[in-house]
């Protein structure tokens, strides 16, 4: 992740073609000798269950926000919509900058980007996270969601997953992330 000082702005994109759209500006990119805008897809870490592997699910990589692509840039907002326009223009998949309301601002809010950093490490991935329940609330105990146990809306033990609400653009998002949930036994040989 890169300084404070970037803009990170949010493109929505086909769902599906999101990494698609990464290799479309990174060769945009390599073509025009562009250095400083650096797209990227966040991903999440979720556990996989099968009949085969139910005692020893499996973790694979998704999409944490399908249908958007990310790009980190210095640009400001009109630099970066006239660049946005030269890779549509150039190549086929629909990328389209999101905005807040009726407003022109593009770039996302630091105070809505921070969670975001927080979750996500240096890969831009968010890893699967450990907990327990206690007086019936989770609470975390590894990894990423480490400090967002109050933000957790939702759970399901048996499928590993929890929902957590995140702001982007001023509208409430709940986003799907790994979750483990432990026993009071598993956690004291830890």
């Amino acid at each position: 992740m890169g300084p404070i000082g970037t803009n990170w702005y949010v493109l929505f994109v086909l769902a599906g073609k999101e990494n698609s759209v990464v290799r479309d500006i990174k060769a945009y990119n390599a073509e025009k000798g562009i250095n400083e805008v650096s797209p990227f897809v966040p991903m999440k870490e979720r556990f996989f269950k099968t009949a085969k592997n139910k005692n020893d699910p499996k973790v694979e990589l998704y999409t944490l926000f399908p249908g958007y692509a990310f790009a980190e840039t210095p640009m400001g907002d009109s630099d970066f919509l006239q660049y946005i326009k030269g890779v549509h223009g150039r190549y086929r998949y629909l990328m389209k900058p999101v905005q807040y309301g009726d407003s022109h601002d593009f770039a996302l809010r630091m105070e809505e980007r921070l969670p975001l950093m927080q979750l996500m490490n240096h890969e831009w991935c968010v890893k699967v996270s450990s907990g327990f329940m206690e007086n019936g609330r989770v609470k975390i105990i590894s990894s990423a969601l480490k400090g967002f146990d109050g933000e957790i809306k939702k759970l399901d033990r048996y499928k590993m997953r929890a929902w957590v609400e995140f702001d982007m653009f001023n509208r409430k998002h709940l986003v799907e992330v790994g979750l483990e949930v432990l026993e009071r036994a598993d956690i004291e040989k830890i």
